[in-house]
């Protein structure tokens, strides 16, 4: 067993806390995020993950696109983005969220 501390980046917007690797190809990864308001994530156009995506807000408010859909998402809320979709964000108020990758891929690919 291993105990991580919750800590928010201060000047980079992402931080992996953890990354869990088994003996297949599979990775993991848990971190945490801080988004200024005003922020847009990718800065410019849509960006995809090779990994299903499970974001959960602690605190703030954001607009999600995916898929054609946005959302609005506020503190106790949960986004789940299936892997390769395109996304994007745009921040409305500083928002703190602790962000899982789930690599899909089977041992075979």
């Amino acid at each position: 067993m291993q105990q991580y501390a919750l800590t928010f980046p201060c000047e980079d917007r992402l931080k992996t806390l953890l990354t869990l690797r088994g003996d297949t190809r599979r990775e993991h990864e848990v971190g945490t995020a801080f988004l200024p308001a005003g922020c847009r994530m990718p800065e410019e156009g849509l960006s995809q993950h090779p990994r299903h995506e499970v974001s959960i807000i602690l605190d703030g408010h954001i607009e999600t696109t995916s898929g054609g859909d946005t959302i609005t998402l506020k503190a106790g809320d949960i986004v789940s983005i299936p892997t390769g979709a395109e996304q994007c964000t745009r921040v409305i108020k500083d928002t703190q969220l602790i962000y899982i990758f789930f690599d899909e891929h089977s041992e075979n690919t």
